[in-house]
């Protein structure tokens, strides 16, 4: 596990991998700005949406690398955000509140 995941597999906290291979219906997306847990992102209608995760400074640190561009599941739930030929960074989003997920990623669970 590495120093920037939470453990917590709920909305806006660390994907499970099962949900990374199942998603689909992935589409091109533009990260606008990141604000606090908030996540203003474009999609390529020019629709607007505001999504959350826990950790806005590791998506800070991903836009300002050498990204090539950023895709979003068919559910809404997933941003990746590609970092080369053969390589991205997935995160989880909400577009509700992140919360505490409490042990093993379950809401409420302490």
């Amino acid at each position: 596990m590495s120093a920037h995941r939470c453990g917590h597999e709920c909305a806006g906290h660390d994907p499970h991998f099962i949900q990374v291979h199942r998603a689909t219906g992935w589409q091109p997306v533009t990260i606008t700005t990141v604000e606090g847990d908030d996540i203003h992102i474009r999609l390529h209608g020019g629709e607007e949406r505001l999504v959350r995760n826990h950790d806005p400074e590791r998506v800070k640190r991903l836009l300002r690398g050498n990204h090539t561009g950023c895709w979003i599941s068919g559910s809404g739930s997933l941003i990746s955000i590609d970092m080369g030929p053969a390589s991205s960074y997935v995160i989880s989003v909400t577009t509700g509140e992140l919360g505490d997920c409490g042990q093993n990623g379950r809401p409420g669970t302490t």
